[in-house]
């Protein structure tokens, strides 16, 4: 998370005003590195309002991973087309 944020704001054209990540983890690292606090909620928990007025979406699909249990990988396939259809949606309701 952030990578593409800051080639964006390297241009000095872009800001960063609203930042989702569900891992604790990239939550640390990000809001150690910027002043903007992480909503650490599920995309699928976020409502269109909650979102501040933007200009240019920047969204990350979930990261795929290598999985050799095949129960384990069709249930992270699922989890992985439900967030991809959650931002989908999202951004489709502000109408981006």
């Amino acid at each position: 998370m952030g990578g593409i944020d800051i080639g964006f704001e390297q241009t000095k054209r872009f800001k960063t005003i609203y930042a989702n990540e569900i891992d604790k983890y990239p939550v640390k690292t990000y809001e150690l590195n910027s002043k903007l606090k992480v909503d650490n909620r599920s995309i699928c928990d976020i409502q269109p309002n909650e979102i501040p007025d933007f200009d240019v979406a920047l969204a990350g699909f979930p990261c795929t991973r290598i999985i050799k249990n095949t129960v384990f990988s069709l249930m992270f396939l699922q989890d992985h087309q439900l967030v991809s259809n959650a931002l989908i949606n999202l951004l489709k309701s502000l109408k981006v």
